[in-house]
C-alpha cells in the first residue's frame, strides 16, 4: 500500500481533512502551486522608504506618492500624464508635482457689456454673454451668469469687461467668451467668441470681424462633491465615484466635469465600485448592482436580487472580467451572469467571519485575490477534530521539533505551529493570504514573508506592493531577486482501512539540495511524530509503526514534484517513477 502525491494544491478548511483530495492541504503557507508543484515563494524586497507615515501608496511616474488616508486613485482617461484621486479631502488632480482641487467652479459674477457706438436700428439684435475659466490643464469651468441682455447690430464693438476675480490655487490661465444666438425656432445657445488671458479685463467683439464658433459645451460641467469617492475608471473616458447612495460619472475625457444629470441613486450606500469590461459593479451595504453603458447618458441598471453586503471597499478587486469584495459569507464574485459565493467550497461562514471581512484590503496577483486582513488575537480553527498540540519529539535522519502541548479548544497563544490532529492551524497569527483560482479549484494559501498595512497592484507592471508594518517602507512583493521563503505543506489525514507500517519516504525535488537550502519532512502516525526525513530524491526508512491514520508536512525551500509514503523501497520508487 502507498500514498503518492504528484500534484499540489492550497487549503480548503471548509472540507473535512478526510474528505479532502489528496493534493489538498491542511496548511499551506509560502507556496505557489500555479505549475502544479510545490514552490516557495521569494520573500519581499524594500524598494523605497517613505518620508513620512502612510496608509495608501500608489507608483505614478516613477514615483511613489503616498497618503495617511484610504485613498483611490485613478489614471486619467487624457493624453497628458495626470492622476485623480479621491478620499484626501475633496477629490483632487496631479500633474508632475502639482496637485489641484478637482472642483473647477463657474465664475461668480456676470460680465458687464456695452456698446462702444450706436447700434443701427434696421439691424437690431439682443445678445448676451457669459464666459467660462480655463486651466493650465485645458479643462473648462461651468459658465458664469448670463450679463443682461444688449441691442446691439452687426458691425458695433461690443465691450466685454466686468469679470470676476480668478479663484487662486486652480491653475486658470484664460477666460473663454461666449455670445448667445437665438434660432428662428426661439431657442437660445451661446457660441464661442474668444479666448483671453486672464490678465486681460476687456474685450471688444464685432461679429462682422470675428464670427462665431462652436457652441458652449461646459453649461452642464457641475464640479464633484466634496464628499465624492471611490474613484475608479471606465471606458470610454469615463471615470465613476460615489457619496452616499449617489453613484457619479464625469462627462467623458472631462474628468473634472461631473454633471449632475448623470447621477444614478441606489437603495443603500454605497460601499465601493469596481469596473470591469464595460460593466460597473455598485457594491453596496444591501443588494448589488451592475451599471452597463458607453456613455454615462444612457446607462442600464440592474439590481442583483441578492442582498450581499459589501463590507470592505479596501477589499474590493478587478480580476478581469470579474469583480472580487469581501461579503458576509465569504468572497463574492461578481460578473454580468451574476453574483456568486467564490469561497463556498474553502470556507465555511464561520470560518470565513473569523477573517474579520470588514478589515480586509485586498488587491489582484493574476486571477488571485491577494488579501490581508487585521490580527486582533487568535480567533478560529480550520477543520476537523484535532487531538491537541504534540510535544514528544521522535527524530529519524536528525530532524524532528518539540511543540507545547495544550488540551484541545483553547487557544494557542503563543504555539509556534500547530502540528497533531485533524484541525487547520489557528489563523490569529496570519495577517496575509491569498485566494487561488486555479482551472476549477479554488483553494486558499497563506504567508508569513511581510506584515503588510495596505497593498498596491501597479498595472504596469504588473508587480504588487505593500507598504510595510513601519508605515514608510515599500516592499516588493514575491521578489525575484530576494532570497527564497521556506515553504510549508501539510497532507490531509491520509486514512488507511485497517492499520499498515509505512516505512519507507521518498520526496522528489526539483534540483538536488544544496548547502543553505532548507529541507525537513515530517511524518505523523495517528497523530504522533514518527520521524523526521532531511534528505531528498532517494528512498528514507521510518521507524515500524501500526496506524490508521498518516501525515505528511513538508519545510522546503526548493521545489518539491512529489512526495511518496509506501510499505516498502520498491513500492516507493514505483509509485515516483
Amino acid at each position: 500500500m502507498r500514498y503518492a502525491i504528484t500534484s499540489f494544491r492550497g487549503e480548503a478548511p471548509a472540507v473535512h481533512d478526510r474528505a479532502l483530495p489528496d493534493n489538498f492541504a491542511v496548511l499551506a503557507e509560502n507556496a505557489s502551486f500555479t505549475t502544479g508543484i510545490l514552490e516557495p515563494i521569494n520573500t519581499a524586497a524594500t524598494v523605497a522608504t517613505l518620508i513620512a507615515d502612510a496608509k495608501t501608496i500608489f507608483q505614478f511616474d516613477g514615483q511613489w506618492l503616498s497618503w495617511a488616508t484610504d485613498v483611490d486613485a485613478a489614471r486619467a482617461p487624457v493624453a497628458a500624464s495626470r492622476l485623480y484621486y479621491t478620499g484626501d479631502g475633496a477629490p483632487k488632480v496631479r500633474q508632475g508635482a502639482t496637485v489641484y482641487p478637482l472642483a473647477l467652479p463657474a465664475p461668480v459674477s456676470a460680465p458687464a457689456v456695452s456698446n462702444l457706438s450706436a447700434p443701427d436700428p434696421a439691424t437690431l439684435e439682443s445678445c448676451a454673454f457669459v464666459y467660462t475659466h480655463v486651466t493650465t490643464l485645458g479643462e473648462e469651468s461651468p459658465p458664469s451668469p448670463v450679463s443682461s441682455l444688449l441691442d446691439t447690430s452687426p458691425g458695433v464693438l461690443v465691450r466685454i469687461d466686468g469679470f470676476a476675480a480668478v479663484p487662486t490655487g486652480r491653475g486658470i490661465v484664460s477666460r473663454r467668451i461666449y455670445r448667445s444666438v437665438t434660432s428662428a425656432s426661439g431657442a437660445t445657445g451661446f457660441y464661442f467668441v474668444a479666448e483671453i488671458a486672464v490678465a486681460v479685463t476687456s474685450f471688444d467683439h464685432d461679429i462682422m470681424v470675428l464670427p462665431l464658433g462652436e457652441a458652449l459645451a461646459s453649461s452642464d460641467y457641475d464640479p464633484p462633491p466634496d464628499t465624492m469617492i471611490g474613484l475608479t475608471s471606465l471606458p470610454n473616458g469615463m471615470m465613476a465615484a460615489f457619496s452616499g447612495k449617489d453613484v457619479y460619472f464625469c462627462e467623458p475625457w472631462r474628468p473634472h466635469a461631473w454633471p449632475e444629470k448623470y447621477v444614478l441613486t441606489m437603495d443603500h450606500p454605497v460601499v465601493g465600485l469596481c469596473a470591469f469590461g464595460s460593466y460597473l459593479a455598485v457594491l453596496t451595504s444591501g443588494n448589488p448592482y451592475i451599471i452597463q453603458g458607453t456613455h454615462p447618458d444612457s446607462m442600464a441598471t440592474e439590481k442583483l436580487d441578492d442582498s450581499v453586503p459589501c463590507l470592505s471597499r479596501a477589499g474590493i478587486v478587478d480580476i478581469g472580467m470579474a469583480a472580487l469584495f469581501p461579503s458576509t459569507e465569504g468572497l463574492m464574485q461578481i460578473s454580468p451572469n451574476g453574483i456568486q459565493n467564490l469561497t463556498r467550497s474553502v470556507f465555511t461562514r464561520r470560518q470565513w467571519q473569523g477573517f474579520s471581512p470588514e478589515s480586509i484590503a485586498a488587491e489582484r496577483r493574476g486571477a488571485n485575490y491577494l488579501f490581508l486582513r487585521t490580527v486582533n488575537a487568535y480567533t478560529s480553527y480550520f477543520g476537523g477534530d484535532a487531538t491537541g498540540w504534540l510535544s514528544t519529539p521522535d527524530t529519524l535522519d536528525a530532524g524532528g521539533a518539540v511543540w507545547p502541548i495544550i488540551a484541545p479548544g483553547l487557544d494557542p497563544v503563543s504555539v509556534p505551529m500547530l502540528v497533531g490532529g485533524a484541525a487547520g492551524s489557528a489563523f490569529g497569527e496570519q495577517q496575509l493570504g491569498e485566494i487561488v483560482q486555479d482551472g476549477n479549484a479554488v483553494y486558499f494559501v497563506r504567508s508569513t514573508v511581510a506584515a503588510p498595512l495596505s497593498i498596491h497592484n501597479d498595472p504596469l507592471s504588473g508587480d504588487v506592493f505593500m507598504l510595510g508594518q513601519d508605515k514608510r517602507s515599500i516592499l516588493r512583493w514575491d521578489d525575484s531577486s530576494s532570497s527564497v521563503a521556506t515553504a510549508r505543506w501539510r497532507t490531509k489525514r491520509l486514512t488507511t482501512p485497517f492499520p499498515v507500517s509505512f516505512s519507507v519516504l521518498l520526496v522528489k525535488t526539483d534540483r538536488p539540495l544544496v548547502g543553505g537550502d532548507s529541507f525537513a519532512v515530517r511524518v505523523f502516525a495517528n497523530g504522533s511524530l514518527a520521524g523526521t526525513i532531511t534528505r531528498a530524491n532517494v528512498p528514507c526508512r521510518l521507524h515500524a509503526r501500526l496506524a490508521e491514520e498518516w501525515e505528511i508536512e513538508i519545510e522546503s525551500s526548493i521545489p518539491v514534484v512529489a512526495v511518496t509514503i509506501a510499505q516498502s523501497v520498491n513500492e516507493a520508487m514505483g509509485a515516483a517513477a
